[in-house]
């Protein structure tokens, strides 16, 4: 990691930002139109106020975000296919 990002992690872990390395995330859990949290490989759960997917949209749409949910319907989303 470099300072940069050591820097920003520091910053946010003093705001009480928490921080899950090497987890593979199975799906981005969604309520509504919100994402409230992921769901891991392995099954477990994790709750958040804001969940960032630092992936490919397209990956994360296709992968992530339930399929008949409302990001992937929204106009204008990469998600939708022609």
């Amino acid at each position: 990691m470099t300072d940069q990002k050591r820097a920003l992690v520091a910053i946010a872990e003093a705001q009480g930002v928490t921080f899950r390395y090497k987890s593979s995330v199975a799906r981005i859990l969604v309520d509504g139109q919100r994402a409230t949290g992921v769901q891991l490989a392995d099954g477990e759960q994790l709750e958040a106020d804001v969940v960032i997917a630092n992936a490919d949209l397209p990956y994360v749409c296709e992968s992530l975000l339930p399929e008949n949910g409302p990001a992937r319907a929204s106009r204008g989303c990469c998600c939708r296919r022609a």
